[in-house]
């Protein structure tokens, strides 16, 4: 017999069920342009400025408190026998159908561990690639704090698997470990007194104005009273040993031309939390293949450019563009030509065109 799963939006499921979800309202919704590139080559197919300016609806921000609430795989919320999900919890319909479908066990998930007391949960789909923690979980530390909640007396229900650079970040931002509550969310949910969801500060590939604050907020735990700096090192972030679904074909050509032109070939996933964040704060200009690396940039100052170089899929998004733009860097974008709808996909930097973006990063360095 197939296992029936109940989801509900979590908003209409509070609006049914308002003794048992509250919402604290922190920031009302936004509507604005995306910041437009300084500059760009290669194809650019119509479904890419789409992408990039499409969004102009930003969501509220606010805290979802559940009453005998629960997380399980992937973060995601629940409540009695019933799984919640929202966007603005990065937590998509499509996404959390196909999870369930393929995680459920065959009888069905085992009664929730109960855990007495509070907990926060600021995880979700992508607690385990880097680039999320910087734009997705560590931003909904300052939303618990706006909402009245003492971030380093709550408890934080986590995945066993965890990645250690998660772990890290957590200790970096003042979050004492024993605070943190491991669960293995591939065979458990774990259920509270009280779980706090507090949304993500982005909408697609856009970020609520209140995202320097709150990034600028955990940060100034690690670097208290400093202010950002005005790096001078040119880098190059280099994918060579990544194992990522994203091929640039032609990337020692790429990456000699930039070598040339005084930039080092840097692997920011070979360094530790503390010396990746060294390496993009000592940066004025950072070239790289678009992903989470580049999202580093966030340590650097306002002088900062970033030059991205990607395919011309349409899921990628232009979440760097909002991130330069909430610190006042620069952002420009190289393309090469790939399957519209392909997530992974091999392409290629036409050089003629690389070698005008470092023209043009030539100008910005001597302005």
């Amino acid at each position: 017999m197939p296992v029936v799963i109940n989801l509900c939006d979590i908003n209409l499921y509070a609006a049914a069920n308002p003794r048992e979800v509250g919402c604290i309202r922190i920031a009302p919704e936004e509507r604005r342009l995306a910041p437009a590139p300084k500059f760009f080559f290669g194809p650019v197919p119509d479904h890419l400025p789409r992408s990039l300016f499409d969004t102009k609806r930003i969501a509220a921000l606010g805290c979802y408190v559940i009453r005998d609430g629960g997380v399980g795989y992937d973060g995601f919320a629940l409540h009695g026998g019933t799984t919640l999900f929202s966007p603005v919890l990065n937590t998509h319909l499509g996404h959390v159908q196909e999870q369930l479908r393929l995680r459920t066990p065959a009888g069905g998930w085992p009664a929730p561990r109960r855990i007495p007391g509070q907990a926060a949960c600021i995880h979700g789909p992508g607690y385990n690639v880097y680039g999320h923690w910087l734009v997705d979980f560590l931003p909904r530390l300052h939303i618990l704090q706006a909402a009245g909640y003492d971030i380093f007396k709550l408890r934080y229900a986590l995945p066993a698997d965890c990645p250690p650079f998660g772990r890290e970040f957590l200790r970096l931002a003042g979050i004492p470990p024993e605070n943190l509550l491991f669960y293995n969310h591939y065979a458990e949910q774990v259920e509270f007194d009280e779980v706090i969801l507090p949304t993500t500060l982005r909408t697609a590939n856009r970020l609520h104005s209140t995202f320097r604050a709150a990034t600028r907020a955990w940060m100034g735990r690690i670097f208290p009273g400093d202010p950002p700096p005005h790096g001078l090192r040119k880098i190059l972030v280099s994918r060579k040993d990544f194992p990522g679904g994203r091929l640039l074909r032609n990337r020692d050509t790429i990456e000699d031309m930039a070598q040339s032109a005084g930039f080092e070939i840097v692997q920011p996933e070979k360094l530790g939390v503390r010396e990746q964040i060294a390496l993009f704060r000592s940066a004025r200009q950072v070239i790289g293949e678009y992903g989470s690396a580049l999202h580093n940039t966030i340590f650097g100052g306002p002088s900062l450019h970033c030059c991205a170089l990607r395919g011309t899929s349409h899921p990628l998004g232009f979440i760097q563009s909002d991130l330069a733009h909430a610190f006042g860097q620069s952002m420009s974008y190289v393309f090469g030509e790939a399957d519209m709808h392909a997530v992974t996909y091999e392409f290629e930097i036409y050089e003629p065109d690389f070698a005008r973006a470092l023209e043009c990063l030539r100008v910005e360095e001597i302005r």
